[in-house]
């Protein structure tokens, strides 16, 4: 059997202009978030998308979705509560 290259759509992110899917809607919501509330609003929507594309940067993937679930605000389905100590065998 010949080794075949893995399919374009596995190994590449998608791309919406030249962001990553989840920047840009990051970007989107919050100049959206800027439209509904006030352009007063945007240097702070701006340093969030910043912080969040500096966050994404360092550290390894999955990290900002594991946050919440480590401060124990969100399950993930089959596994238990991050301050569970003890179970069952």
């Amino acid at each position: 059997m010949q080794p075949s290259p893995i399919p374009f759509y596995l190994n590449r992110p998608l791309l919406f202009i030249v962001f990553e899917s989840d920047t840009f809607i990051i970007g989107y919501l919050l100049l959206m978030w800027c439209w509904v509330i006030g352009f007063w609003f945007f240097p702070f929507a701006v340093g969030l998308g910043w912080a969040y594309g500096k966050a994404k940067a360092t550290f390894p993937r999955g990290f900002l979705i594991h946050g919440p679930y480590f401060l124990g605000l969100i399950k993930f389905a089959g596994y238990p509560l991050y301050f569970q100590k003890r179970f069952l065998e």
